[in-house]
């Protein structure tokens, strides 16, 4: 089964500022999405950041997301 998931105010607490570095996870939803993973699933993260500025957030959001621990960066797709 494929699982999609938001990423801001679901796998971390927003930011208001836009400054999406100072983003922090939510430890529990980190930890079932890896469950999910170990199940056999397939998790897709959907984002908006850089929808308004324009700016690409994809390369310091995969490595947040590697550095909170989620697991199988390979398969896991971020989408705006």
């Amino acid at each position: 089964m494929i699982y999609c998931f938001d990423l801001d105010g679901t796998l971390c607490e927003s930011v208001t500022d836009g400054d999406y570095m100072k983003a922090k996870p939510i430890s529990k939803a980190i930890q079932k999405v890896n469950e999910l993973y170990d199940d056999g699933h397939q998790v897709v993260i959907f984002t908006g950041r850089g929808s308004s500025s324009g700016l690409d957030w994809t390369i310091q959001t995969k490595d947040q997301l590697d550095h909170w621990g989620l697991k199988d960066r390979k398969s896991t797709r971020l989408n705006s």
